[in-house]
């Protein structure tokens, strides 16, 4: 059986979308009724009509695709067939709207939103994670009295936390994914590129992102168990189920070690630039960023992307040179 989650996006020099394409070309109705013989003749001409050169690794796959019995044909209001590229998962007992949510997660489409939905979510908590580790700047008794009503809950903390690597791994995995198809539908990279604004985000999001998972479970070895931080002072019972932490310490300590604060200064500056991208990027998936006002919405992700890099910054370079 062929490979039906990437045959698609292997087809040569044509950015090809399957759905798409056949529903235009009304391609479903002449693959499932005409002969073997007859199909690989259209498909030719029409992979012909696209300028490129037909053979059996253009036509054969799309062939194989249409003779598979659970193939999903459906006509829309207008009249025009369309088709629905079938799951690689197998279909279960769990019923049709389970099956769709499966075909949808597993299609291109499904994994930009499951990226957007996730990167908007972590968007959130590093928002809300750096107005918290502000409270540095207010002094020790402010900062550990934030970090004991964090921890007063344990129950809380570690449905948080699973909740946020859950949204980590499905931000990583679903942009691994949209990489790899990528760059199967064009492996041979473009000849000449445009060298404009954003482009060096675009070009550095994935190096970025191996960045910050280095960094993240760096962060959580060093400042949250302690396992990297010879000064660390763990959270203990204080009676009455509340805690007694020296967070404060722990920051300041762990920080001013120079190579330490330069590991994560540089990961806060790969932070703003995903960021800026990132939003960036959603604000054009919704609709926001016509080329109208392009320039202010890039101008708004870049400082957005900014004003993260510089809070997150401060704190590092406070605690380095031993003003907190």
């Amino acid at each position: 059986m062929p490979d039906l989650e990437n045959f698609s996006w292997n087809l040569p020099r044509v950015r090809w979308s399957l759905h798409h394409e056949m529903e235009s070309v009304g391609l479903c109705s002449r693959l499932l009724d005409c002969s073997r013989g007859g199909c690989r003749r259209h498909l030719s001409d029409r992979w012909a009509a696209f300028g490129c050169p037909a053979s059996s690794q253009t036509v054969e796959p799309l062939l194989a695709f249409a003779s598979l019995p659970h193939l999903w044909v459906r006509t829309k209001h207008s009249g025009t067939p369309s088709v629905s590229r079938p799951s690689t998962h197998r279909l279960t007992n769990a019923g049709p709207s389970m099956n769709w949510l499966l075909r949808f997660l597993g299609s291109t489409i499904g994994l930009k939103v499951v990226m957007a939905v996730s990167g908007l979510a972590l968007f959130g908590f590093v928002i809300g994670h750096l107005l918290g580790n502000l409270q540095v700047f207010l002094g020790a008794e402010a900062f550990n009295s934030y970090a004991e009503t964090l921890q007063s809950s344990r129950a809380l903390v570690w449905t948080a936390r699973v909740g946020l690597l859950s949204l980590i791994f499905a931000h990583i995995g679903s942009a691994y994914k949209l990489v790899m198809r990528s760059r199967a539908a064009r492996p041979v990279g473009y000849k000449s590129h445009k060298w404009l604004s954003g482009r060096y985000a675009v070009r550095t999001m994935r190096y970025g992102g191996v960045v910050l998972l280095a960094f993240i479970v760096y962060h959580l070895l060093h400042l949250t168990t302690g396992h990297l931080h010879a000064e660390h002072i763990p959270c203990i019972p204080a009676g009455g189920g509340k805690l007694d932490c020296n967070a404060f310490h722990n920051l300041t300590t762990g920080l001013r070690q120079p190579l330490v604060a330069f590991f994560y200064i540089v990961a806060q500056f790969a932070l703003g630039l995903h960021l800026a991208h990132g939003v960036w990027s959603l604000a054009r998936t919704l609709g926001l960023s016509t080329p109208r006002y392009d320039g202010v919405v890039r101008g708004g992700a870049w400082a957005f992307g900014g004003l993260i890099t510089i809070g997150n910054c401060s704190i590092a370079v406070a605690c380095l040179a031993g003003l907190v």
